[in-house]
């Protein structure tokens, strides 16, 4: 008899720990990176400094895009702004300690708070509570302007925050300030971005808030130094869009309106330029121009060589060259098509925003032009503020504030909250009432 002997060689297994449990380890990363810890303490309460804002100005300029581009940006970012209620029962109140921490040692807190209390005067219509601490806001900006370039930004649109919420009341308060963002917009050695967002600054504040002519002038003469020494075919057109936009809005307040129009010329050239851009915001200011002319010097009024002009824009609206994309072709030619019909039978466009239960038209290219100004530093704000603000009623003529609360207008998430809360408690009460009546019934 012949015996088999079989040797078999057992492997040890060892069983993971996460074996046999749904999701495993849930605070193991998926990628394998060992992400960094929230902050924790005060730092912990505000937003990192380096982390992406909304309301950063790093990339932001007046947009010439087509209208339905402009108002989905608007609309949207107002929903998104009513969805995240960041500031609890009572924003108002939170103004107080953000100032606290903008004069923080600690950048990253400083930084945040800043952002903190733009978003609120870019939500909030808050006059009464700024009037109290307009004082405290004016030397933050002062103090931190020139700190650095990320400050820089943010000082510069804070500042046109407070002129968009106050007016011709923060007027002398800000002469340092605006003395301070003219000279960084003129200085060539400062970031393209630092000069692109005081420009744009300067044309808001000193539109809004300045009365003093000098001050006008000097403003109005720094802008237009900007902009006339960019070169047609620069490669990046951010400070020529803001300043040649800026300087667009107050031409008008100029003591010597005819020199401002005679500047036609060197528009004219711009619109030559490679950069869509360039032309665009060469195109616009044009129309401005004639605008401030006809209403100022003659409602008769033409440019010396104005068919040439038009036949420019005409150019421009028909325009089909194939090297250019086709949706900045599509841009070019219904922006040109606009002025150029403007320049030849005096219509200008017109545009119609809904918001609530109001409408608000825009019939001239200068009130189009602080429009997007506007929009550039309350994004999705500017609904609320055209409902609430005075002083953004009465630039676009809508009349005094409207007292009483529109019906079906969309709840803040604290107030659907305290709604739901007491629809609960309501149906419990009525719940325990039944279920003290109940009695069993045997037949």
């Amino acid at each position: 008899m012949v015996i088999l002997v079989f040797r078999f060689k057992i492997k040890p297994v060892f069983l993971s720990s996460t074996m046999g449990k749904k999701g495993g380890n849930r605070n193991k990363p998926k990628d394998g990176y060992d992400r960094p810890n929230k902050p924790r303490g005060e730092a912990g309460r505000v937003t990192n400094a380096d982390d992406s804002d909304a309301f950063s100005e790093a990339g932001s300029e007046v947009t010439h895009l087509t209208l339905d581009d402009d108002m989905t940006s608007v609309i949207g970012e107002e929903e998104n702004l009513e969805e995240d209620d960041a500031f609890g029962d009572s924003p108002r109140d939170r103004l107080e300690e953000f100032l606290d921490n903008a004069s923080h040692k600690n950048p990253a807190i400083r930084t945040a708070a800043v952002k903190n209390i733009q978003l609120l005067l870019s939500k909030y219509y808050m006059y009464e509570t700024l009037d109290k601490w307009k004082t405290s806001v004016v030397e933050l900006i002062e103090k931190n302007m020139k700190k650095s370039e990320a400050e820089a930004v943010l000082m510069s649109t804070l500042a046109a925050l407070l002129s968009i919420q106050m007016g011709m009341d923060i007027g002398t308060s800000l002469d340092q300030v605006l003395t301070m963002m003219r000279q960084m917009c003129a200085d060539p050695s400062q970031p393209e971005i630092v000069r692109a967002n005081c420009a744009s600054a300067l044309g808001i504040c000193v539109y809004l808030s300045s009365e003093q002519q000098p001050q006008i002038e000097d403003t109005i003469q720094m802008l237009k130094t900007v902009w006339s020494s960019i070169k047609a075919n620069t490669s990046s057109s951010t400070l020529f869009n803001v300043a040649m936009s800026s300087w667009s809005l107050l031409a008008e307040r100029s003591s010597n309106v005819r020199s401002a129009v005679n500047e036609h010329t060197k528009i004219v050239s711009y619109l030559d330029s490679p950069s869509l851009d360039v032309r665009v915001s060469a195109g616009e200011s044009l129309g401005c121009i004639y605008e401030i002319a006809v209403n100022n010097i003659d409602s008769d009024y033409t440019f010396p060589s104005h068919d040439h002009i038009v036949e420019k824009l005409g150019e421009l609206a028909t325009d089909s060259v194939k090297y250019r994309a086709k949706r900045d072709r599509r841009i070019q030619r219904f922006t040109f098509r606009q002025i150029r019909d403007f320049l030849r039978g005096g219509e200008a466009p017109t545009v119609t925003i809904k918001f609530g239960n109001e409408v608000l038209e825009i019939v001239a290219l200068q009130e189009k032009l602080i429009y997007d100004m506007c929009c550039k530093f309350l994004h999705g704000g500017m609904n609320s503020h055209l409902k609430s603000n005075e002083l953004i009623r009465d630039v676009f003529d809508l009349g005094p504030v409207c007292e009483v609360a529109e019906s079906g207008s969309k709840l803040t998430k604290h107030e659907r909250l305290i709604q739901q809360r007491d629809i609960d408690r309501t149906r419990n009460m009525h719940r325990a009432k039944q279920r003290d009546k109940r009695s069993a019934n045997f037949d």
